[in-house]
């Protein structure tokens, strides 16, 4: 699964929940389970996840859809993020 950043929609207070969470858990030890996710996520616009990290991949959809600000885009770009389907096999777009 392909998660990127859908620009169209403008979610600040879903961005600035994101970013404090992620500034809450910076220096824990250990580390939370997502923390390298979110930072990725933030850092790069975009995040990959493999068939073999689908449990820790709807826990991230769980989290990250908790977050205040998920839901409230405008129709054409209701959420933050997009998910697109990637087949394992060619590592492409499906």
């Amino acid at each position: 699964m392909l998660v990127t950043v859908d620009y169209e929609n403008n979610a600040e207070e879903w961005w600035t929940a994101l970013r404090e969470w992620r500034d809450a858990h910076e220096n824990k030890t250990p580390a939370h389970p997502m923390f390298d996710s979110v930072g990725r996520l933030i850092a790069d616009g975009e995040l990959t996840v493999d068939e073999d990290h689908e449990g820790r991949f709807l826990e991230f959809v769980d989290f990250v859809s908790s977050l205040p600000g998920w839901n409230t885009g405008p129709r054409y770009a209701k959420y933050p993020l997009a998910f697109t389907p990637i087949t394992a096999a060619e590592g492409k777009e499906a």
